[in-house]
């Protein structure tokens, strides 16, 4: 995309961190599923995905109920 001066713009990403969170579903309530969320912040922002779905998978052996895992990366954009 061109800027209002018809310059080309890059946008670029910096990585500022990266967080876990994994929702586990705790009972039901009828059709609806009862839910909590655990997030686990200051993940080392050079993980790899493997790595933190092995920790993941390491603290749901912990755990009594089966979850969903996300990997939460927030970056900067700057152009």
């Amino acid at each position: 995309d061109r800027a209002k001066g018809g310059e080309d713009n890059m946008a670029t990403s910096t990585k500022l961190a990266t967080a876990l969170k994994m929702i586990y579903v705790t009972g039901t309530d009828g059709a609806d599923e009862i839910t909590k969320s655990r997030t686990i912040a200051n993940i080392n922002m050079e993980a790899t995905d493997e790595n933190v779905y092995g920790f993941a998978e390491a603290m749901l052996l912990l755990q009594n109920h089966g979850a969903s895992v996300s990997r939460i990366d927030s970056e900067i954009l700057t152009a």
